[in-house]
């Protein structure tokens, strides 16, 4: 007689319970992944001017369809070389981040011309950027449509309907639009005194005993 079919079965592996196990092996991968991806979108981003726009624009809300973004002058308390630049960087990053429409001119302008080039028909999102403290700080105001064109050029100040801000450490590419800090330039003052030569020159206060 030759060997029991259902015995010789059991001694190899059961068919079914390796393909459960395979099934179940992708399904763990497949949702790995999937949190992982989701984890990933919903951090803040690790680069300073996206991570003051995520936060600014996270706050902002959603903006309405069409909004022109636009960019006030930089301002900082150190030297700037490309300024404009950064302003305009981070203008067209919160106009990605809003989306639906929303459109970046590549000029930076005061609110009064903001409120001119945005027209009667689009709302205005005006950004203002500054470096301080060692911070990028990015501050977003939303206006509605002025129909009336006088009204925009008479009243270009009248009060924004959401705002919203954001801020980051400064980084390598936020220092990279400041200006150089040049040691060549530095100047020495001499002083004279009448102590007698030098022995050595130490700074904080001496212990005390």
């Amino acid at each position: 007689m030759g060997p029991d079919p259902c015995h010789v079965c059991c001694l190899g592996p059961d068919p079914c319970t390796a393909s459960r196990l395979r099934r179940r092996l992708c399904l763990l991968l497949f949702v790995g992944c999937w949190v992982g991806t989701r984890t990933a979108a919903g951090a803040p981003p690790a680069a300073a001017v996206d991570a003051a726009v995520f936060e600014a624009t996270q706050a902002l809300g959603k903006a309405p369809a069409r909004s022109v973004v636009i960019a006030s002058p930089l301002t900082s308390e150190a030297p700037t070389r490309k300024g404009d630049d950064l302003a305009l960087r981070i203008a067209t990053l919160v106009a990605d981040r809003i989306g639906d429409g929303a459109r970046a001119p590549l000029q930076t302008a005061p609110l009064a011309t903001a409120r001119a080039i945005a027209g009667r028909t689009s709302a205005l999102v005006y950004v203002r950027s500054a470096i301080a403290t060692g911070d990028l700080r990015v501050t977003l105001d939303l206006y509605s449509p002025r129909a009336n064109s006088w009204d925009r050029l008479v009243n270009p100040l009248v009060a924004s309907i959401r705002h919203s801000f954001g801020s980051a450490k400064t980084d390598a590419e936020v220092r990279s639009f400041l200006a150089p800090l040049l040691l060549e330039q530095a100047s020495v003052h001499r002083v004279r005194h009448d102590e007698g030569q030098i022995l050595a020159a130490a700074c904080g206060w001496p212990e005390r005993s």
